[in-house]
């Protein structure tokens, strides 16, 4: 298992020759990037991202919607909208508000002359680490930073082990990704292909398991 300390001093999760922290950002080519979400199998929703501008001014907007139902019943719902911003190639914050099934989340972070300042739903404002990023999930930096939970503000205790590549569904077939199992406060498996892009996603909640298929 590799702590988030070694993480960062360990260049065999990059590519040959290439610091994460200091590669380009890896925006799609298609500027979007969409996921179809599934529970045990079935469909349940979408995740998706749109981005604007370039590194020296880039906004993500973030849309997730879910909907379990029972017969025809909903039986959960899960709404999430956010906005990340980064300049010169740096995260300079974001904004987030999330309805979990009836329970309303926020998490609000700005960069400052002081250092990256946060509020969120489920925590008392503070300066977080240098570094930092949220758990959006395309940037494969996150592997190597500090972590804030992206619906309520918190700050996350992450271990993350590599395990090699792997193939992985995606929505045209299967491709090869490098697969990365985060443990701790953040329990789920993340998947990047040959070119840093998020590839896909699992972890299980409630006895379900949830995927992510790339689009």
């Amino acid at each position: 298992m590799i702590s988030r300390r070694s993480l960062i001093l360990t260049p065999l999760l990059v590519p040959m020759g290439v610091h994460l922290a200091q590669a380009a950002l890896p925006i799609p080519a298609r500027r979007a990037l969409a996921f179809r979400i599934r529970r045990n199998g079935d469909v349940v929703g979408q995740h998706a991202l749109r981005f604007s501008g370039d590194e020296r001014a880039l906004e993500v907007a973030i849309e997730i919607d879910i909907v379990v139902k029972l017969g025809p019943i909903a039986v959960y719902r899960y709404h999430h909208r956010g906005t990340e911003t980064w300049r010169d190639g740096r995260f300079a914050g974001m904004q987030s508000k999330t309805d979990d099934d009836g329970s309303d989340a926020f998490f609000d972070a700005q960069r400052t002359a002081e250092g990256m300042q946060v509020k969120g739903s489920k925590t008392e404002p503070y300066i977080a680490p240098d570094g930092v990023l949220p758990t959006t999930y395309w940037n494969r930096a996150i592997l190597q930073s500090h972590v804030i939970n992206s619906q309520d503000g918190r700050l996350l205790d992450v271990s993350v082990t590599a395990l090699g590549a792997e193939q992985v569904p995606v929505a045209s077939g299967r491709v090869e990704a490098a697969h990365f199992q985060l443990r701790g406060d953040l329990p789920i498996d993340l998947w990047y292909d040959a070119d840093n892009q998020w590839a896909y996603l699992e972890f299980t909640k409630r006895s379900s398991r949830i995927t992510y298929e790339k689009l």
